[in-house]
């Protein structure tokens, strides 16, 4: 079992999916299963390439073929539950995001970091910050969805210019993130500073509002 680990964590540093099928549509899956299924969570019959492969395995080791009983999409909903339930499960799954190797052929920079190092990193900044995010001071949230949600935990690389690598590496809030990756922290500490000055002149009536 460790060789296999061993070599999935060499292929995923080198970018190398090890799926034959990442997008889940494997023809065993029709010559095994048949073309449709229904949901054993949603109760709606579909496609038998919505469905995951499951690991079995008889008594005397070998493996044998089978299927998950829920679709992709109701697992992927148990998974969003199931890792936004507190910030530390939130986090754990930022990180194994970015150390899939997918992340890399999606244009994500390289990750050197393993997952206990990250997960130390984000505990000694739990410690000292809790989930205020260390740039803006709001509270960070962990909501999962489609939609990105702006107060949400993120990673950042300190040095844009440099990897997910030890010592480059912090928390801080979505809207933060994103406006990282257009500007220094010296410019985004502009643009905020300019934007209070306006809404105390606004307080003070002292500004027109442009446009209504």
């Amino acid at each position: 079992m460790r060789h296999y680990k061993a070599l999935y964590e060499r292929m995923r540093r080198k970018g190398v999916i090890i799926r034959r099928h990442p997008d889940g549509k494997d023809p065993r899956k029709i010559e095994l299963f048949g073309k449709f299924k229904t949901c054993s969570k949603c109760k709606e019959t579909k496609h038998i390439y919505d469905f995951d492969f499951k690991n079995r395995r008889r008594p005397d080791g070998s493996q044998r073929h089978d299927i998950q009983a829920e679709c992709g999409y109701c697992r992927k909903l148990q998974k969003i539950k199931k890792y936004n339930s507190d910030p530390h499960s939130y986090v754990l799954r930022l990180i194994q995001i970015i150390r899939q190797p997918s992340a890399i052929k999606k244009g994500r920079r390289r990750c050197t970091m393993e997952l206990d190092e990250f997960m130390n990193e984000w505990q000694k900044q739990y410690e000292i910050t809790g989930l205020r995010c260390p740039k803006l001071g709001i509270k960070m949230t962990y909501t999962g969805g489609e939609s990105k949600v702006i107060t949400n935990i993120s990673i950042d690389r300190i040095d844009g210019k440099k990897d997910y690598e030890l010592g480059n590496v912090q928390f801080v809030s979505n809207i933060y993130n994103i406006m990282k990756q257009h500007y220094t922290d010296e410019e985004v500490d502009e643009i905020c500073l300019l934007r209070v000055n306006v809404i105390k002149k606004l307080e003070n009536g002292q500004e027109k509002v442009v446009g209504g």
